[in-house]
């Protein structure tokens, strides 16, 4: 069985809606509190549940490192 780590991610996934930059802009957006989920989930293309995980940190994470905490909202 192949590692985790060999299968793509995010963006790289064939079908991704969103990308690495999009994903930053959820979590910054969010956290400034202008924005719910519902609205960010209808403007994305994606589902309410794919936005809670990303502010949580659920999904999108392995490659945090593209983005700086700052931008992501999300300073460890």
């Amino acid at each position: 069985r192949p590692s985790p780590k060999s299968y793509p991610h995010g963006e790289d996934k064939p079908g991704a809606k969103l990308t690495w930059a999009k994903v930053a802009g959820i979590r910054k957006s969010f956290a400034a509190g202008n924005i719910s989920k519902k609205q960010l989930a209808a403007e994305h293309g994606v589902s309410r549940c794919t936005i809670k995980k990303i502010v949580k940190f659920k999904n999108w994470r392995m490659e945090s490192h593209r983005v700086p905490p700052s931008v992501a909202g999300h300073v460890p």
